[in-house]
């Protein structure tokens, strides 16, 4: 395939991407059978023409963007590994339906998007395979990430973590590329939801500080102590230092409150204070009456509660959690709350049920917790368990470590440790 043999032409209001055809390649009449002139997902429609010794492939383009255009602007991460996820996806249902991606066009410019769910739509090229072009999905992907503009110092992270995951592993088939791509499009939804609490955490924060600010700066009753509803005090408050320390230097002072009518004053006090009694420097408020049922009452000890794991006496927290997975797929979190905790698609003898795969065992496998260190081990399971892409022997606890990837069948979990 020579890329030179593509060209843009206008066909009333249509755009169209015609390649045209060089003697020496030859139509692969099976897959121009299974695709011209069809509707199939992810692929751009086209046709197949053969007139006056021109043959030709015309592709419907439309209005869809393509990736270099989307790759020009400011892209965050996760729109990044939504798009690259996508694809991985896309190339895995065209195989399962039959159509050999291999005779794909892999170029930035010759990929358009679906823009309102960000998935690719490719264009098919049905050449004999000894003039098909060479194709490589990992090297597409190294192409995205160098052409890509990240909008922060966070985004560039990730497209550096892709570029690493490919030089590491130079051979990743498609689906160990999914799986990856799962991994790290989770953790970026981790970190975007957690940053965005964190602002608004700040800001309630911040709020609530200038609340409290305004308040202590008030004149008003309410800025002060709130007495606006009690008789005889419905003027204002001349400020926070009203409550003074009286002449004596035992009682409040209440002579920045002027009301017209004495007794009414000394009435609203005493609803408010309770009334004094006879002997002097007593100020038999109501206050004094709490601070004497208080030590009239026996004291009460508690024992010390600590957390489970602390070197400490006293009554420990159960099911304190220490540890967790999230399920890559939804994005559920599974607190691993027990010393052995089973996964598995049967509802008997398990802690978590993996529900929508047909793939996992009834009692697939389990998490367990032996002195302080997590462990997964397969329980013979018919479609076997992984860490990291590593298969489990069946019985044989393996060590898991913050981040792995615990993979049930075709079902991923990463494994965290919160504490």
């Amino acid at each position: 395939m020579n890329m030179g043999n593509f060209s843009w032409r206008e066909q009333g209001k249509k755009l169209q991407l015609c390649y045209n055809l060089e003697e020496r390649e030859i139509v692969d009449a099976r897959g121009v059978g299974m695709t011209a002139e069809q509707e199939t997902e992810g692929l751009l429609p086209y046709l197949f023409t053969a007139a006056a010794g021109e043959r030709a492939f015309v592709y419907q383009v439309g209005k869809r963007p393509s990736l270099t255009g989307f790759l020009s602007s400011v892209v965050s991460k996760t729109e990044f590994l939504t798009l690259c996820q996508n694809m991985a996806d896309s190339l895995i249902r065209l195989g399962q339906r039959g159509i050999d991606i291999q005779k794909l066009v892999y170029h930035i410019s010759s990929i358009f998007l679906d823009k309102k769910d960000m998935r690719p739509v490719w264009i098919y090229l049905p050449l004999r395979e000894y003039d098909a072009p060479e194709t490589s999905f990992a090297e597409l992907l190294r192409e995205m990430a160098f052409q890509a503009k990240p909008g922060s110092r966070e985004d560039s992270f990730y497209t550096r973590e892709l570029l690493n995951f490919l030089t590491a592993n130079p051979m990743a088939d498609l689906s160990g590329i999914k799986r990856f791509l799962e991994a790290l499009l989770q953790r970026a939804v981790f970190d975007s939801q957690f940053r965005t609490q964190g602002s608004k955490k700040e800001k309630r924060r911040k709020r609530s500080r200038k609340e409290k600010n305004a308040g202590m700066a008030g004149n008003g009753p309410s800025a002060a102590f709130g007495f606006d509803g009690v008789p005889g005090y419905a003027g204002q408050v001349p400020g926070p230092m009203a409550f003074g320390m009286g002449a004596m230097g035992n009682g409040p002072s209440y002579g920045a409150f002027q009301t017209p009518d004495r007794r009414q004053e000394q009435a609203s006090r005493e609803a408010v204070f309770g009334k004094r009694s006879g002997s002097t420097g007593d100020t038999g408020t109501g206050f004094e009456l709490l601070r004497q049922q208080k030590e009239e009452q026996p004291a009460v000890r508690y024992a010390e509660t600590v957390v489970l794991g602390e070197e400490s006496e006293g009554t420990a927290v159960l099911g304190a959690e220490e540890a967790r997975l999230i399920r890559v797929r939804t994005g559920e979190t599974i607190p691993v709350d027990r010393p052995e905790f089973c996964l598995g698609s049967g509802m008997a003898g398990t802690d978590y049920v993996v529900s929508g795969n047909k793939a996992v065992s009834r009692s697939h496998a389990a998490v367990c917790c032996r002195s302080g260190q997590y462990y997964a081990e397969d329980k013979n399971s018919t479609n076997h368990t992984f860490i990291n892409g590593k298969q489990l022997s069946p019985g044989t606890p393996e060590p898991l470590a913050d981040g792995d990837i615990l993979t049930l069948a075709n079902e991923d979990f990463r494994f965290e440790l919160l504490s």
